[in-house]
């Protein structure tokens, strides 16, 4: 099973528009996908440009107005740059990718129960979970101390 992040989904799910805390970005596809044994994250597009991207956040072809949405990565040329600028909510999934690679290792060696009470103080359910930055500092360096700790 997949998680799946677009639009707002409601006040209960961590949305991923631009003006959401970045903590968004990093909380689903690292500990609530781990927390509900979900295996992968599918999101609709990274690439979405209006007119004039670096300027223009604003998707709107929805009937509405989703800040960011489809965009985490800008065309490149206008910043000197070949290819395209990650953005740095784009940074904060992979962080979050790293997190769930974290309690899969702990997972990997047995230790599963430990892992998801690592992880309980950033994610109780998928609509209970933490846009505190250092609360899921914290709980990505108790996975690390475990992870050392556990090493065979």
């Amino acid at each position: 099973m997949w998680s799946y992040q677009a639009l707002v989904q409601g006040s209960d799910t961590p949305s991923w528009q631009i003006d959401f805390p970045p903590a968004n970005y990093r909380i689903l596809p690292g500990f609530l996908n781990q927390r509900a044994d979900v295996t992968g994250n599918l999101y609709w597009t990274v690439d979405y440009w209006q007119e004039h991207p670096w300027r223009d956040v604003i998707t709107d072809d929805f009937g509405c107005c989703y800040p960011g949405d489809g965009v985490l990565v800008y065309p490149g040329r206008q910043a000197g740059v070949v290819g395209t600028v990650p953005s740095m909510r784009l940074a904060y999934i992979r962080d979050g990718f790293e997190d769930y690679a974290y309690v899969q290792i702990l997972r990997d060696r047995g230790m599963a129960a430990e892992a998801r009470q690592i992880i309980e103080p950033a994610a109780r359910s998928w609509r209970e979970w933490t846009q505190d930055p250092k609360i899921i500092a914290a709980v990505r360096a108790d996975l690390a101390a475990a992870i050392e700790d556990s090493n065979p």
